[in-house]
């Protein structure tokens, strides 16, 4: 979405680096590998303050 909205322009323009375009081609190879990840991670919590009832609140509320 920044690719399309110019924002590699706006940069180099900025810097004063030559204006080419990127290649995005290992970016979408990326973003391609991570939306066909499947499966389930579990993550342990271990904390000091684990009475304190919302002591860890951010971590259980995305």
């Amino acid at each position: 979405m920044l690719e399309k909205a110019g924002l590699a322009k706006v940069v180099c323009k900025r810097l004063g680096l030559t204006d080419t375009d990127p290649d995005l081609t290992e970016w979408e190879n990326m973003v391609q590998r991570a939306k066909r990840v499947e499966g389930t991670v579990h993550i342990a919590l271990v904390g000091k303050y684990t009475a304190l009832h919302d002591a860890y609140l951010s971590v259980w509320k995305p």
